[in-house]
């Protein structure tokens, strides 16, 4: 019976722009947890086991979206799978962050309004955290086991176990047994300038 209202709503939304995001009187409610996972799961067609999708998410085509199993996805999240998206399983994607896989075209000396759109995946690994109000920009892939600060602009490839922050993000350290080598030499790159 709830699937069946869901559906109404899918349909009318879909129609309209393809960007969808749970009903504002799903915060609300006292089980409004179980009924955004309800919501999502029809939207998605389905989810893997573990996944959870925190309140005010906006998701952009979501039949080119990849959930891995126990993938988290926090408050206010945006979601574009326009150009294709891949979140692998036990990933989290932090608060207020922007995940983009398509953009204006830019080229020429037309009004910007009048030059398309163009997109490029993004694939994030297994085990990746990016932190709260991170953006990732189309064409990006991010390793297995990486960081992605909070507020970070990730503009290139991220190697697998590394750590970035900034904008544009740049490799400041490693995840995991070799972490001080690498963070040893940026630290020391950055006290010769």
């Amino acid at each position: 019976m709830v699937e069946f209202g869901l559906q109404r709503i899918l349909r009318r939304q879909d129609r309209a722009t393809g960007t969808f995001r749970a009903p504002w009187w799903m915060e609300i409610h006292p089980q409004g947890m179980r009924l955004r996972m309800i919501y999502w799961n029809v939207v998605f067609q389905g989810l893997p086991a573990g996944v959870v999708i925190h309140d005010g998410v906006k998701v952009i085509a979501p039949t080119r979206l990849d959930l891995g199993a126990r993938a988290r996805i926090a408050s206010d999240v945006i979601l574009d799978g326009r150009g294709a998206l891949r979140v692998g399983c036990d990933s989290q994607v932090g608060l207020r962050s922007v995940v983009l896989t398509s953009t204006h075209e830019w080229r020429g000396d037309g009004p910007i309004i009048d030059q398309g759109m163009t997109g490029s995946s993004v694939e994030i690994g297994d085990d990746v955290w990016i932190g709260a109000q991170a953006i990732i920009l189309p064409g990006v892939t991010i390793g297995d086991r990486s960081i992605v600060g909070a507020g970070a602009v990730v503009t290139k490839d991220v190697p697998l176990g590394a750590i970035v922050a900034g904008n544009p993000a740049r490799v400041i350290g490693r995840r995991g047994s070799d972490a001080t080598d690498v963070a040893g030499s940026v630290l020391s790159e950055a006290s010769d300038a």
